[in-house]
């Protein structure tokens, strides 16, 4: 799959940022840990936020400020994602079944987990992103203790790999449109470029720019997933579009 014509915007976005900072400013509200240095990755239609740190999980809610999910003794592996309902946070979590990270469900209003396994038993899997509807859970699976495939999870297939298209290599899920259909992320070349992938109902294709090159690193996508934006070759962003020419 090909950008239509390259559209970098690091100039038009920096000029944007620029340009509403002063109207925008009085409605932020920042987080202050203590002693903890966190990322703000995912937020609720009614204000829920999903943070984390290099070795912990969190969300914030306006009522009871911020609460820690879960921490491992290494650097945690994904990121937390929540429901567009603010009650349902997907997350790397350690299942105390297996001692082993997995995938996994955790519900705000009962503090609990509900752990959805690993491609392999003993070997980690990590998420990445999860529909707003909470059905779809994707990420990264170890399939040995080198190597890692992109995954899914769903209520009615289970933990499904995507598989890697050289042998050897490792890919991963980044994000997901809304209805489920369409997942990006990154995929290993066999000389070990990293480029951006994204797979449509199950099926891998690469984003390229019109010369053919290859963009770099996981994609993110949109809820109709008809966008998508990563970096090309020189580090510039890009922008793909199913159906737009620019």
């Amino acid at each position: 799959l090909k950008i239509m014509r390259k559209s970098y915007i690091s100039t038009l976005f920096t000029g944007l940022l620029l340009s509403i900072t002063s109207s925008l400013s009085a409605q932020v509200y920042e987080i202050k840990p203590e002693g903890e240095l966190l990322f703000a990755n995912d937020v609720s239609a009614n204000g829920v936020v999903t943070l984390y740190s290099p070795n912990s999980n969190f969300y914030w809610t306006e009522a009871n400020g911020l609460v820690k999910i879960n921490s491992f003794d290494d650097q945690i592996g994904g990121t937390p994602s929540i429901s567009n309902d603010g009650q349902v946070i997907a997350v790397s979590a350690t299942n105390p079944a297996n001692n082993t990270r997995e995938l996994s469900k955790y519900f705000i209003s009962t503090g609990t987990f509900n752990y959805l396994g690993s491609l392999k038993n003993s070997l980690e899997s990590s998420v990445y992103a999860m529909t707003k509807d909470a059905k779809k859970i994707v990420g990264l699976g170890f399939i040995s203790e080198a190597y890692a495939n992109a995954i899914y999870w769903t209520e009615n297939e289970g933990l499904v790999s995507l598989g890697s298209s050289f042998q050897n290599s490792s890919s991963r899920a980044d994000n997901v449109s809304n209805d489920g259909t369409k997942i990006t992320g990154w995929q290993d070349l066999a000389n070990g470029d990293r480029v951006t992938v994204v797979w449509n109902n199950n099926k891998q294709d690469y984003i390229k720019d019109n010369e053919g090159n290859y963009l770099y690193g996981g994609g993110n996508i949109s809820g109709d997933g008809n966008w998508i934006v990563s970096n090309n070759y020189l580090g510039l962003p890009a922008i793909w579009n199913s159906t737009k020419y620019f």
